[in-house]
Order: structure tokens, then C-alpha cells, then sequence
């Protein structure tokens, strides 16, 4: 709530229905106008209060938030559906324009084109089968360009039993890729990049910052394990049941 508050403050003045597997799409008339697709956005934040505290790193580029309690009420996504939404749309507009904002008919058509992308279930992040998951957080790395200490955990032989998925909350998804190139690993992987945070929770209600609900996000039962740099913490992965630093 604090952070929509923040959201509300700096930016206050910003034919039939097809039923689809998990969501409907509206009429086509609603999405092409400004009252559509535009409710399902939060208004964009300034680039100086776009940082998160806990990494103490500013986002890379400004992510285009989705107001999952509209979206809910308007299509009954699940809480993965939105979350997977959101990215897929992000790295879509990031392709698309780079840094700079898209003009709305332009984000309309982008919000409908990776609508029926989710429905059809093409999406950006594949959830790992394997029943135990390594979740690497980078920022602080990335932020130094320092491949030591993630060469060393991803060397250690404990983690090869689990599928790596590499967490960035400030840096996007070619970043975080290309970063993870510069490893040298070889290996299969997943990329979660800062557009994958909300500020809404598993219950569509707002919260205090960008977050992700673990458990609700992989759904299935899993063995998640967190590594975090050093002298950081990871407040905003929700649901957190093991953890180290490296």
C-alpha cells in the first residue's frame, strides 16, 4: 500500500466476448481505448525513486507494473499467470522501444499480442521440473561486474543438484543473461529479471514494495534455496524457507 501510495502521490494525473482457457478477452472495443488496457497499468515511477533498498541498487530500466487487482477481477488469472504476464510483457516493450516509453496505441497492441501469448501458454519463464531449485541473486555482482564468487558457488558440486535459476531485482533479462555468459556456465538455466517483482501479492492486494511469492509463483511443491551476496538481504522474495550468502 505504501508504494501505490507513492505511485498515487508523484504521478496523480497520469462486439462479443471470446472465452479463452483461463481468461476472456474483452471486447475489442475496451482494449482500444483509454479506459481498456490502461486500468490494468500503474502509473510509471520517476527514475529517482525507482531503486530497490534491499539490493541498494537502482532498476536498470523503468518496469511497466500491472495492476493485478483489476487484472484478476477483469480476466481470473492465477497469481503466476499475472506475474508471468507482466514479464513476458516487459521484455516484449524492452525489445521493442528499449528505455523509451511506448505510445499507447502501441501498448495497447503489445498488451493484446502477450495476452494470447499466456492464453496459448508461450511464456517467458519455463518452471524447472526438478524438485530442488537454486535461486542466485546477482545484482550486487552484476552492479561490480564480479564473476569470482558466482563462479565458485555455481562450481561447487551441491549445486548440481538443483536447476539454477538466476534472480536479478535491478537488471533485465538480457543483463542478467549476458552476465551469466560471462560465468562460463554450461548448463540449462531460467532467468528471473526485476520485471517478475509486483507491487501486489499472491491475494492481488498492494504492498509495501515489489515482490515475489515463491510458493504461489512454482505453484508445485518445490525445494527452493536462495543464495544472496553478502551482507544483503532478500525481503522482497516472499516465502523463503532456506538461504545462504555468498
Amino acid at each position: 500500500m505504501k508504494y501505490l501510495l507513492l505511485l498515487t502521490i508523484l504521478i496523480s494525473c497520469t462486439s462479443t466476448e471470446e472465452e479463452f482457457q483461463n481468461f476472456k478477452r474483452r471486447n475489442i472495443g475496451e482494449y482500444f481505448n483509454g479506459s481498456g488496457v490502461v486500468q490494468y497499468f500503474l502509473p510509471d515511477l520517476p527514475a529517482w525513486a525507482d531503486t530497490v533498498p534491499s539490493q541498494n541498487c537502482r532498476r536498470e530500466n523503468s518496469v511497466r507494473f500491472f495492476n493485478f487487482e483489476k487484472l484478476q477481477s477483469s480476466f481470473g488469472l492465477s497469481y503466476t499467470q499475472m506475474v508471468q504476464f507482466q514479464l513476458a510483457f516487459n521484455i516484449a516493450k524492452l525489445k521493442e522501444t528499449g528505455s523509451e516509453p511506448l505510445t499507447l496505441s502501441s501498448e495497447e497492441r503489445l498488451f493484446y499480442s502477450v495476452s494470447e501469448q499466456i492464453q496459448a501458454e508461450i511464456l517467458p519463464f519455463r518452471i524447472p521440473d526438478f524438485k530442488t531449485i537454486h535461486l542466485v541473486v546477482l545484482d550486487h555482482y552484476i552492479e561490480k561486474q564480479n564473476t569470482e564468487s558466482p563462479k565458485t558457488l555455481i562450481a561447487k558440486q551441491s549445486f548440481e543438484a538443483g536447476f539454477p535459476v538466476f534472480v536479478s531485482l535491478c537488471f533485465n533479462d538480457k543483463t542478467v543473461r549476458k552476465f551469466v555468459e560471462s560465468l562460463k556456465f554450461k548448463g540449462k538455466y531460467e532467468v528471473l529479471p526485476l520485471s517478475v517483482f509486483s507491487p501486489f501479492g499472491a491475494d492481488s492486494k498492494a504492498l509495501a514494495a515489489p515482490s515475489l511469492y515463491l510458493e504461489k509463483f512454482f505453484e508445485k511443491s518445490k525445494n527452493i534455496k536462495v543464495y544472496h551476496p553478502k551482507g544483503t538481504d532478500i525481503p522482497d522474495l516472499i516465502g523463503v524457507k532456506t538461504k545462504a550468502n555468498y
